[in-house]
């Protein structure tokens, strides 16, 4: 019996183990595998765009084309889920296309039969009418005087004017609140913006803060430069229909050069003015990477100390 409890125990433990091990090999494989995108796009008579990003062997990818339509895909293992979607969009869409027609059809229906009821009542309501005839000649007979109904409306129009009178003063008064309001609501406003830029002022003042500004800023662009594209290649045909504004333009353009190279190509037309080109980006970003420099600026004792004094 103790035997078989041990036995029982010890795949317990093997399946707790395995399970361990697999939850460690899928965050591994999320932060080690890296994540492959390719980008290319040209403005020429059409504008065209390509995205492709894909992850672990193509398992999970993602496709985007833009030309005269848009075309979007995301596959997990082959199977296009936004595909699926719109299926289901238009099976939607078509069974209430059916249902409106099955109403219209009741409706059609329902007005046949009430047009048969009309008819039966019409004839019954012309003898009502007929009686109602005889009923006003009798109320003719029975007039109110004309005096007294004189009378009456002259003062609900004295009445009326009076409220007229009321709802104007009462909106002149609310306006006046209102201005009042806003001016005090823009002198508060004020005041808390220049309370902001003194905090600020005296938060960029402290070398402390200057020193974890720098650190933050450094770790951002670490991370702005691994996702960007390792190769890269564009080409620009510029031109503004004027040789010499052309030529401003190249030249403030070739600045580029300098952070670009050889990368991106500048040709200018001093004839027509134009602005075509096209380009070509691929890159790969290791979640890792990203995860290392956040953790870095969330856990740096600085940066808590400052978001600790500067709590809301």
């Amino acid at each position: 019996m103790l035997f078989i409890l041990l036995g029982l125990l010890k795949i317990f433990l093997y399946i707790i183990l395995f399970i361990i091990l697999f939850v460690v090999l899928c965050i591994l494989t999320i932060l080690f595998v890296p994540i492959r995108y390719s980008t290319q796009g040209e403005k020429y008579d059409t504008i065209k765009l390509d995205v492709k990003v894909n992850w672990l062997l193509h398992i999970v990818s993602f496709k985007y084309h833009m030309d005269n339509d848009t075309k979007m895909s995301l596959k997990i293992f082959g199977k296009d889920i936004m595909a699926e979607k719109k299926h289901k969009k238009v099976k939607k869409v078509n069974n209430k296309k059916s249902r409106k027609k099955q109403k219209k059809k009741d409706i059609i229906v329902k007005s046949e039969s009430k047009v048969d009821n009309v008819e039966c009542n019409i004839k019954t309501k012309k003898d009502d009418l007929q009686g109602k005839k005889d009923e006003i000649k009798e109320d003719k007979n029975d007039k109110v005087n004309l005096g007294d109904k004189v009378n009456q409306k002259s003062e609900e129009l004295n009445k009326n004017r009076v409220k007229k009178n009321n709802k104007i003063k009462e909106k002149k008064t609310k306006k006046k609140k209102k201005k009042d309001n806003k001016v005090n609501k823009d002198k508060a406003t004020n005041s808390k913006w220049k309370q902001i830029y003194s905090t600020i002022k005296d938060f960029i003042k402290n070398e402390e803060n200057r020193a974890v500004i720098k650190m933050i800023k450094d770790k951002v662009l670490k991370m702005i430069k691994h996702i960007l594209p390792k190769k890269f290649q564009s080409k620009l045909i510029i031109g503004t229909g004027d040789p010499a504004s052309t030529g401003y333009v190249v030249g403030v353009v070739s600045i580029l050069y300098t952070v670009t190279g050889n990368k991106l190509k500048v040709v200018p037309d001093f004839n027509e003015k134009i602005l075509q080109g096209c380009f070509y980006g691929k890159g790969k970003i290791y979640l890792i990477v990203l995860l290392k420099n956040t953790l870095s600026i969330i856990l740096d004792k600085r940066v808590r100390k400052i978001y600790k004094t500067y709590k809301v």
